[in-house]
């Protein structure tokens, strides 16, 4: 299963399983990652958690939205839920707000792991 996203003249063409399962590992890491601060006894902080975990969220929402309503030719479907949205630019977005997140994590993780607890 693939997915045909058209940004402007470029096609670019994704396929949805690999990105099913790069999510998944990486999904697995965060979760390792958080692990080791409970192991290192370190405490994360809690507005940068809250802050990773809503971004995480707002981009994942229309990610897992598309992925679930391709169609049988694997296009992006049109005037389905949201007429006005333009799936493809929703999906730039999607994965900006992605990597910011993770930047974000990545932040909390390294600050909690290599500061001083009382």
């Amino acid at each position: 299963m693939y997915a045909d996203i058209a940004l402007f003249d470029t096609y670019f063409v994704f396929y949805a399983d690999l990105w099913c399962f790069i999510s998944a590992v990486f999904f697995s890491l965060i979760g390792l990652n958080y692990f080791c601060l409970i192991w290192a006894k370190k405490e994360p902080n809690i507005w940068l958690t809250i802050l990773h975990l809503f971004l995480q969220i707002a981009s994942l929402t229309p990610f897992i939205y598309v992925i679930f309503s391709l169609k049988s030719d694997n296009k992006l479907p049109t005037n389905i839920f949201l007429s006005f949205v333009d799936l493809d630019q929703a999906l730039v977005v999607s994965f900006m707000i992605f990597l910011f997140s993770i930047f974000i994590h990545l932040i909390n993780f390294f600050t909690s792991l290599f500061l001083k607890t009382k």
